[in-house]
């Protein structure tokens, strides 16, 4: 029996038409994600009746949110073209391993700047660790829960691939070392302006992320930012990781050209999260498009 073809996301999604085809005539192909595989198309079987079946158009537009489906609800598709069942898209066989879990490591997303997008990354960056493996529990420290309101939301779709819960500045320290001793990625997703529970924050935290927008009133509040940050490790007497990322990115325009030469002397990662309709539009979902949370968090735990 001939091996497996491997196939990457995005070839399966721009070669969906000649994928099918070949998949029809017999061809088993494995969808890798990273060097893991995730799903396999096969052709369809004739007395193979599974629960859900979708158009090889929907298929295109979707297919992020259904190998998701496939990967982690273990679901299997009847993949149609013009109501013709073509191929069957299921778990990649034998089931996916969940890896080898990493370091129980607590990440906090810090600013003291509202409307950075805190909240998208925070969610965003959920949704890689746990496609990664990792049991992740999000701690919503904002006064607004907007995390909390975006996994309520998400729900009605289906279920999230991690937990949300909140938290203040009464219960952040407590929850935070519980999940981690429980072998938790926790992601903290911090107010703005609460310089208290920034502080306990920080001073747990194995991993601070910075988001920053390139405008001039972002760039000018990342200095309080920082010298807070600066606070609290006179504080806990230890050097914090600290990482800036630069979010809502334009490269042609001339205030991110700017950004990225003022803030060459910090810790900036490589990764620039552009602007773009996918996380404007992602609210109250679960979170599809990874590809740039993916570099980002390879970043910060590689």
């Amino acid at each position: 029996m001939a091996e497996p073809t491997p196939i990457s996301i995005s070839d399966l999604r721009r070669t969906l038409h000649d994928v099918l085809g070949r998949a029809e005539n017999g061809e088993t192909l494995t969808v890798m994600h990273h060097q893991q595989a995730i799903a396999q198309l096969t052709a369809p079987h004739p007395n193979h009746n599974p629960p859900s079946t979708i158009g090889s158009a929907q298929l295109r537009t979707t297919i992020h949110q259904v190998l998701r489906d496939v990967q982690f609800k273990q679901t299997t598709y009847l993949i149609l073209q013009h109501h013709r069942p073509v191929a069957l898209l299921s778990p990649a066989k034998p089931p996916v391993s969940k890896g080898e879990p990493m370091s129980a490591s607590i990440l906090a997303l810090v600013s003291l700047k509202g409307g950075v997008g805190k909240t998208t990354s925070t969610m965003h960056l959920a949704s890689v660790a746990a496609m990664a493996g990792h049991t992740v529990t999000v701690l919503d420290g904002d006064n607004e829960k907007s995390a909390v309101h975006w996994a309520h939301l998400a729900s009605t779709l289906g279920p999230l691939p991690y937990s949300v819960t909140a938290c203040d500045e009464r219960t952040v320290i407590t929850q935070a070392k519980a999940l981690r001793e429980a072998g938790h990625v926790v992601i903290l997703d911090t107010p703005p302006n609460d310089r208290t529970l920034l502080l306990k924050a920080a001073g747990i935290a194995d991993h601070i992320l910075v988001p920053v927008a390139p405008t001039g009133i972002d760039l000018d509040r990342l200095r309080g930012t920082l010298q807070l940050l600066a606070d609290a490790q006179e504080l806990t007497g230890r050097a914090l990781d600290i990482a800036i990322l630069l979010v809502r990115f334009t490269a042609r325009k001339a205030l991110a050209q700017e950004a990225e030469t003022l803030l060459k002397e910090f810790p900036i990662l490589d990764t620039r999260i552009r602007a773009l309709k996918a996380y404007e539009e992602s609210f109250g979902s679960a979170p599809t498009y990874l590809e740039e949370y993916e570099h980002v968090w390879r970043e910060l735990v590689g």
